[in-house]
């Protein structure tokens, strides 16, 4: 009889040193940061209103913080939303922290309209480094290709390819 705490299956562990990411993809050297923002409406009513609240603080945000390279308003549901950012580096998380002043107005003002009787706002943010990329890398408007050959040091055809050698 097996006990509940074995298994018949053990798990391999990915080595950390490997050049290419579980997902098979080109792990890389890199200090684009991701931030994904889930939060949730009173109903569908108030979607148009966040959506275009977050549009104030983009445009300010591209306009004072050069290292934002991407920010887009995603909707789950009926009134689950998320906003996903890249950032050239963290000092770019901090500089939009300090130079967009709607970041913050537009936030109390979205957590005071999530409130519901007796209930805390649904609302939470991850953030994480990008460090694997899959071959195409193609995002209109985005030229990550670009600053991840920057950061790499290396051609931005290496990059363009997913590949760190040649073949």
């Amino acid at each position: 009889m097996t006990s509940i705490h074995q298994t018949e299956f053990q798990r391999p562990d990915w080595p950390d040193d490997c050049p290419i990411s579980s997902a098979s993809y080109e792990q890389v050297s890199s200090t684009v940061s991701c931030v994904l923002t889930r939060f949730c409406t009173p109903s569908i009513w108030s979607v148009p209103k966040f959506y275009f609240a977050f549009r104030r603080v983009r445009k300010q945000a591209l306009a004072t913080t050069p290292g934002l390279i991407k920010a887009v308003f995603l909707i789950e549901g009926l009134h689950t939303c998320y906003t996903l950012s890249l950032w050239a580096d963290d000092n770019a998380i901090v500089e939009f922290g300090t130079r967009v002043t709607s970041h913050v107005a537009v936030a109390n003002w979205a957590i005071a309209h999530m409130l519901r009787k007796g209930k805390r706002p649904e609302i939470w943010s991850a953030h994480w480094r990008l460090w694997a990329i899959s071959d195409n890398l193609n995002w209109k408007g985005v030229d990550l290709r670009m600053l991840l050959a920057r950061q790499a040091e290396r051609p931005k055809e290496q990059i363009e390819t997913g590949r760190s050698h040649p073949r």
